[in-house]
């Protein structure tokens, strides 16, 4: 059975329909876009079907700080759209996950005053207050000419400010696919390697900027601010016929080619450390590409190639296949001319190796939604959706092969809302006179649905009514049997989505009804498809950016991969995950259990200087010594327990009494007062003041807030600079015997906490200390990294990465003033390398079930 769901609104543009790999629905309308979104916390065992919640982002409204007014230009360069339109959004498209907060996905939309703005929540995902635009790409595109014209003769021109004006207007974009998508291994959750957020926009002069998105969450928090970076732009080849109007006439006025409407970006196909790409792009009349490459953060672009030309204004729509075939060969499909063209494109050099066509039904409208549906035998299934005949024309699907192409069998979705059209024409007496428009079509993040946004109207009479009264709909159908997970990283809500959606189709109506053996059927599924990765991507591959120390990027990759991504920990993640799902009432605390006894062993492995940069780190160290004898006595019986001579780390005090708080629980702290508390899922300290948590999506289990993780640090570093300011350790200093090694190791320590030092754009940032402990400690991680389960040539590729370059000599910078304002005005910043970071950094998502945060 579908589920369906209604707003108060009516679409306002095609393709108005857009499904992230967060489980997000967005649908755009005049006044806002609406964002629809699964409950997927809280769900009890009473509870038959998918409960859904929406709420509207006012993402047309403007503040005079984010869109600045313009003066009015000469008629040569006048745009209605900027100046005068009501800013709409014409265009809307989720990123791919890790841009936002917690590792979410963030929304860009297109505006009809020709702005392209990126709205993100701060981390309260499911509330509308957290949600913000946080970056206009205009911006960036000034920014990216301003430069290219100072590189080029080192000084402004006068004609600049026009020029750059019709250069920041965006016409269309399209993010990039991701280019680890199941290559390396397929995980629910955790990711050694989140997707690099590249963006295509087509602006005026029938150019393409591609664009690199970053965020603090892809730069670890080195970045305080919203930025992109452009890595490349191409120019339409100027053998097109329609490059200058002819005459004066109107008709040749809109038959200009001035800019490049479609933009559609192919799968990336990986050779060696190189990837290969595909743009396809539309003119007035034809459809052109160009290849793609793209390596160590630089991209190159090919020859222009012409697919398809057509004597009419073409109005498409172009789409790329989700995945490339068994040889890397990509599959376009054009719709010119009342025509589905299909292409196969070699991913090499762009050129078409078989062209297929086919003529569906009479069709006098615009084509409103495509879907890929790719099965497990390779065959491909497009749906498609017209804005007001899809209900007329019998044929909704197409099957794809590449030397023809053939009629699929209708989809549920077809047949869903053409039932709906009857039961609105019988509700409101309009004997059959009963029409629907469609707005688009989206798949779910696994494939395996489908959702239909679609509005119904009467056929033979005006309609009237308040805008209060406008309805459309989102119907959600099964696009295949249930019970099939693609072979691709997915997110654990995505997953929890699919299995519920999986439940809701069977013949147990109650979840009281559901066997344990099902649960069991599902686990095991989920197992076999997200198994622990049997290979690593290439170093050269693993980069987070050129502002973010590789010594750093690497502990958190063998972080990762030791901690969460080894056989038994996926095991029982997955375990956890599902039974939130079949069993809600079972809290799965032998599973819980071991994940925390085994992230805590994997702690106390990370080098020692990380524990010692910070107070906060090192109790953070303690409470891993704490869970290690904790479990370890609670499995052991009395009389194997090992007599301990040795004093245990102090613990906690109760902030309210100051009393001791014991570790005696996992999840819970209690003072000797009975003062209660819960403790931190990662760092397993106790929480003792409000608004620091964030929590799991999922299973609501509590964490401190990165900002307050960080705060921690500050805090921490400034008291012990303060310390060794005001009372240095002169015996330390002139002593020879063991307390002069450990007082040295420790200035040592803080040293490296807050001695750092930025060097300019672009180049890695470092702490300071002692070279011996550091070139130890890079050895020391190499070695981890060649454990059996990293491939030997994978292992082989680590010195390719680029050598840090040496840290200035000079005083240590004050750590309450960590940031400084680079040449771009961007606001830089390095946190301490300590225990802390490396932890929360590598946690995420949640280390128990592998959702994402809350808060």
């Amino acid at each position: 059975m579908p589920s369906w769901i209604e707003l108060k609104c009516w679409p306002c543009c095609l393709s108005a329909l857009d499904w992230s790999q967060d489980g997000f629905l967005a649908v755009a309308s005049h006044d806002w876009v609406e964002i629809v979104f699964p409950q997927t916390e809280s769900w009890d065992e009473e509870q038959e079907r998918i409960q859904w919640r929406h709420f509207s982002l006012e993402i047309p409204v403007f503040s005079n700080a984010e869109l600045p007014g313009k003066r009015p230009v000469r008629f040569g360069i006048y745009s209605a759209g900027e100046e005068i339109s009501a800013s709409y959004p014409v265009s809307l498209s989720w990123s791919l996950p890790g841009l936002a907060k917690h590792r979410r996905c963030a929304l860009a939309c297109l505006t009809s005053n020709l702005v392209l703005s990126i709205w993100a929540s701060e981390g309260k995902c499911q509330e509308e207050a957290s949600w913000a635009r946080r970056f206009i790409v205009n911006d960036a595109l000034e920014d990216f000419f301003l430069s290219a014209n100072r590189e080029g003769n080192g000084r402004t021109s006068p004609i600049l400010e026009e020029d750059l004006r019709v250069k920041t207007r965006i016409r269309a974009f399209a993010w990039a696919p991701s280019m680890d998508n199941g290559f390396y291994s397929s995980t629910v959750g955790t990711r050694l390697l989140w997707p690099q957020h590249l963006i295509a926009v087509s602006i005026d002069y029938n150019t393409i900027v591609v664009l690199d998105i970053r965020s603090p969450t892809t730069t670890l928090g080195v970045e305080e601010e919203w930025c992109a970076q452009g890595l490349g732009s191409f120019s339409l080849a100027s053998n097109t016929d329609d490059d200058e109007p002819v005459n004066n006439t109107f008709d040749d006025l809109l038959n200009h080619q001035q800019f490049l409407s479609q933009i559609c970006w192919s799968p990336w196909v990986q050779e060696d450390d190189v990837f290969y790409s595909v743009l396809a792009y539309a003119t007035n009349s034809s459809v052109r590409a160009r290849p793609v490459s793209f390596s160590l953060g630089k991209i190159e672009f090919g020859p222009e190639i012409v697919y398809v030309k057509t004597q009419n204004i073409f109005t498409g729509p172009i789409k790329w296949s989700l995945r490339p075939g068994a040889k890397g060969d990509l599959t376009l499909v054009v719709f010119v001319d009342n025509k589905v063209v299909s292409l196969t494109i070699s991913y090499a050099n762009a050129l078409i190796l078989n062209h297929a066509d086919y003529l569906p039904d009479h069709r006098y409208d615009a084509v409103s939604g495509l879907v890929f549906d790719v099965r497990e035998d390779g065959t491909s299934i497009l749906h498609i959706s017209t804005l007001q005949s899809t209900t007329h024309n019998p044929t909704a699907a197409l099957e794809l092969c590449p030397s023809h192409i053939s009629e699929a069998p209708n989809p549920s979705w077809h047949e869903e809302i053409i039932n709906s059209q009857l039961l609105f024409s019988l509700k409101n007496d309009l004997q059959g006179h009963a029409n629907t428009k469609v707005w688009g079509l989206s798949v779910s993040p696994l494939g395996d649905s489908i959702a239909c946004c679609h509005s119904f109207h009467p056929s033979d009479m005006i309609e009237y009514g308040l805008p209060t009264d406008r309805q459309c709909s989102i119907t959600i159908s099964s696009l295949r049997k249930s019970g099939i997970f693609p072979a691709q990283h997915v997110s654990a809500g995505a997953l929890y989505l699919s299995i519920r959606k999986w439940l809701e189709n069977t013949e147990a109506l109650e979840y009281k009804d559901i066997a344990p053996g099902m649960k069991d059927e599902i686990l095991n599924e989920v197992v076999q498809t997200y198994g622990p990765p049997a290979n690593l991507p290439s170093s050269k591959i693993l980069r987070v950016g050129d502002s973010v120390s590789i010594e750093l990027q690497k502990l958190i990759t063998v972080f990762k991969r030791n901690t969460f991504l080894n056989r038994n920990t996926l095991k029982d993640r997955y375990d956890i995950l599902v039974s939130h799902v079949c069993t809600p009432s079972d809290e799965c605390e032998v599973q819980r259990t071991m994940i925390a006894f085994r992230m805590a062993n994997d702690i106390q492995t990370l080098p020692d200087y990380l524990s010692k940069a910070s107070a906060f780190s090192r109790r953070i160290a303690s409470m891993s010594y704490e869970v290690v004898r904790f479990v370890c006595e609670e499995s052991m019986e009395d009389d194997e327990l090992p007599t301990d001579t040795e004093a245990h780390p102090p613990p906690e005090t109760c902030d309210i009494c100051t009393a001791p708080i014991p570790f005696e629980n996992l999840h819970s702290a209690l003072c000797e007062n009975g003062h209660e508390f819960q403790r931190c899922g990662i760092s397993f300290l106790s929480i003792q003041a409000p608004r620091i948590t964030k929590f799991c999506g999922i299973c609501s289990t509590p964490f401190f807030k990165d900002e307050f993780v960080f705060d921690q640090e500050l805090r921490s570093m400034a008291l012990s600079k303060d310390r060794d300011t005001s009372m240095p350790n002169e015996e330390a200093q002139r002593g020879t015997g063991p307390e002069k090694v450990q007082a040295a190791g420790t200035e040592r320590a803080d040293a490296e906490a807050r001695g750092m030092e930025v060097q300019g754009q672009g180049s890695d940032k470092r702490l300071k200390g002692d070279e011996i402990e550091r070139g130890q400690v890079e050895s020391d991680i190499i070695e981890e990294e060649q454990q059996p389960q990293l491939s030997e040539t994978d292992s082989s590729q680590d010195t390719d990465l680029p050598e840090q370059q040496p840290v200035k000599k000079g005083p240590p910078s004050n750590p309450a003033r960590l940031g400084i304002r680079s040449s771009r005005n961007r606001r830089i910043r390095e946190p301490p390398l300590t225990l802390a970071r490396v932890l929360f950094l590598g946690c995420d998502v949640c280390p128990y079930c592998g959702a994402k945060y809350i808060g």
